[in-house]
Parts: C-alpha cells; sequence; structure tokens
C-alpha cells in the first residue's frame, strides 16, 4: 500500500557535450514550463533534467524530444556552445510513498519505498541514507550471529527510517508547490525568501547539510 499522487508532469534527463568550461556549479532553473536542473559531470559534459507540465507538452513522442532539443538550445545558449545531445530517456513523475517498509522477510528499498519529485536531486541521496543505516543494521546482526532477515532486523529500519523519509519527502513536496505557485503576491515573497537565504552563510550551510544529511533527529 502507498501514499501517492500523479505530478501530471513528464521529467526529460539527457547528457549535452559543449566547448570546454569550468564546470563545477550544479544549477536549478525556474520555468514557466518546471524545474530545469544542469548537473556537471566534466568540464566537456553536463547532465540534464527537466521536469515539465504536460500540458506545455506536444502530444507525439518525436515531437515532444525536438520541443526539448530546441528549448534547450535556446535556454543554454548563454551558458554553453553546445556539441551534442544523447539520446533522451522520459519518466511520468508521481509521490510515492510505501505505508509499510516491510512484510515477512521482505524489505522495499529504493523507489519501491519512496519516490520525490526530481526538483531538488534529492531521490538518489535518500536511497543513499537508507543504504548506510541498513549496512550498519546488517553488520550489527551478523556480529550477533543473528538472522538479518528477521523480524528485528526489519522493524529497526522501518522505526530509524519511516519519519525522516516522510518528513523529508513531504518537504520536498512542499518545495515543488511553492515554486509551482504563479500568483504575483506570493512570487514576490518567495524571491525575496530565496535571495535572504542566499546572503545567509548560516541558512546555506543549513541547507546544504539538510540536503547532504537529511534529518538527523
Amino acid at each position: 500500500k502507498f501514499i501517492k499522487h500523479n505530478y501530471k508532469q513528464t521529467s526529460f534527463s539527457l547528457k549535452i557535450k559543449h566547448d570546454q568550461i569550468e564546470n563545477k556549479i550544479a544549477r536549478q532553473f525556474f520555468l514557466k514550463e518546471g524545474p530545469l536542473a544542469l548537473l556537471p559531470l566534466s568540464s566537456t559534459e553536463t547532465s540534464i533534467v527537466w521536469s515539465i507540465k504536460d500540458f506545455y507538452l506536444p502530444l507525439h513522442l518525436k515531437e515532444k524530444k525536438n520541443y526539448i532539443y530546441t528549448k534547450i538550445k535556446i535556454i543554454l545558449k548563454d551558458y554553453f556552445k553546445l556539441r551534442k545531445f544523447s539520446s533522451i530517456e522520459i519518466f511520468n513523475l508521481n509521490f510515492q510513498t510505501s505505508k509499510n517498509y516491510y512484510s515477512s522477510r521482505i524489505l522495499n528499498f529504493g523507489d519501491a519505498l519512496h519516490k520525490i519529485h526530481p526538483l531538488a536531486g534529492q531521490g538518489f541521496n535518500m536511497c543513499i541514507r537508507d543504504i548506510i543505516v541498513l549496512k550498519k543494521i546488517i553488520n550489527e546482526k551478523n556480529k550477533l550471529g543473528l538472522d538479518i532477515g528477521d523480524g528485528s532486523a526489519l522493524i529497526e529500519f522501518s522505526n530509524k527510517m519511516k519519519s525522516k523519509n516522510f518528513i523529508y519527502s513531504s518537504g520536498i513536496e512542499i518545495i515543488n508547490d511553492l515554486f509551482s505557485i504563479k500568483k504575483t503576491p506570493i512570487i514576490t515573497v518567495r524571491d525575496i525568501t530565496v535571495q535572504n537565504i542566499n546572503k545567509s552563510k548560516l541558512l546555506k550551510r543549513f541547507f546544504l547539510n539538510f540536503a547532504n544529511k537529511g534529518l538527523i533527529f
């Protein structure tokens, strides 16, 4: 059983090759169609993830791909001298979190456990944090000579991660909703808030730690 809903958005993932640049900064563009993320891979290669509201997209697959290539050329013309596009991977976006983390000797994990919006690129980070906790539990059970698949191990993992993952994924939901609002007063308040956060070293450090380590309690 899952808590889930459809974002009515489609994610387009691809890589671009470009002229050599100092390519060390991840960027996020909040466009009317949806958030576009640039993730540097090397001085000549960058990964792109663009989440687009479905009503902006053409109906046919070929037209969708041409739309993406054309728009990216326009959006990134001041950042890169583009050389080549990879093929595009396409995913329908859904929020989903499992109500039960386990059943008899079976543990949900990865996307089977939680799916979130790629807005902040945190889905993979959540999986890494789950792996770290699960590894510690398995090591402890092995040291004690216990069965790593018995109920105590599964319950321990669920107790440690379920509330944290739910709160964290809900936070990503709130951020996505906040940046989807198009009412002028909300946009003004949002932009001022982001600018003030960007000016504060303390707040920036907090949000960076939050993105990297998740919730610590």
